[in-house]
């Protein structure tokens, strides 16, 4: 059965910070980008994952995606190709470095998608 796996981290930093403080961790780089939906974001692709993006928590509109006008940022991992060992490898790796990086990111969703 097919697997993939997502995570997502809110925090307190903004995504200028949060994308300096994971490019450090995992030793990669993030590209910005720019969409009328979600404002400016970053997006990292490649072996870490398959898709790692950075958004504010305020669309362009001021309108908040979580709630909380203290968390500034969302971090979204997406573990999709490959076979289902390797995807939880990485995730796991992934979850373990984010919990070591201590409060800076708060997990708030963690799923398996089994299809």
């Amino acid at each position: 059965m097919e697997q993939q796996f997502f995570l997502q981290y809110l925090s307190r930093l903004s995504k200028e910070q949060a994308a300096a403080a994971l490019e450090e961790c995992f030793d990669i780089g993030f590209d910005e980008r720019d969409s009328a939906y979600f404002g400016v974001y970053f997006v990292c692709r490649g072996g870490l994952c398959d898709r790692l993006t950075i958004k504010s928590n305020a669309d362009p509109d001021g309108d908040l995606a979580v709630n909380n006008p203290n968390i500034r940022s969302i971090t979204d991992f997406s573990f999709i190709e490959g076979t289902n060992a390797d995807k939880e490898a990485k995730y796991r790796f992934v979850k373990e470095r984010m919990a070591a990086l201590g409060g800076a990111f708060i997990l708030s969703q963690d799923n398996v998608y089994c299809g």
